[in-house]
């Protein structure tokens, strides 16, 4: 998922932990899943690639990230682990999409037909 900045301690899961070593604790050199830190270390790596790849991150939401060269443009939406892509240009996106995949293991959902505010 992404390097860690900090030491972390995690206890043994019990089931493997060995007889007589169940006092021992693993260093996590990578978060893992679900460790409180996840989505702090998430983010901080998305964001530095999304700013080395040309996009801006907006100033009133943290989420959305946006490239504007004379009358096209690309904004890109993040979600937890989502990313939501719009764009006028075909050719701007097929770029970002091939940087994305050089960095990140990428599915492609399809076009979004459900969007609701909560």
């Amino acid at each position: 998922m992404g390097d860690l900045y900090e030491e972390i301690l995690m206890l043994q899961p019990k089931r493997l932990a060995q007889l007589g070593e169940e006092h021992k604790v693993c260093f996590l050199l990578k978060v893992l899943y679900g460790v409180k830190q996840m989505s702090r270390v998430w983010y901080t790596k998305i964001d530095v690639f999304l700013f080395i790849i040309g996009l801006t991150k907006s100033e009133s939401d943290h989420n959305l990230y946006f490239s504007m060269e004379g009358d096209w443009y690309v904004i890109l939406i993040l979600y937890d682990d989502d990313l939501f892509l719009n764009k006028d240009n075909t050719n701007k996106l097929e770029i970002l999409e091939k940087e994305l995949t050089k960095q990140y293991e990428l599915m492609n959902m399809g076009l979004m037909n459900l969007y609701t505010e909560i």
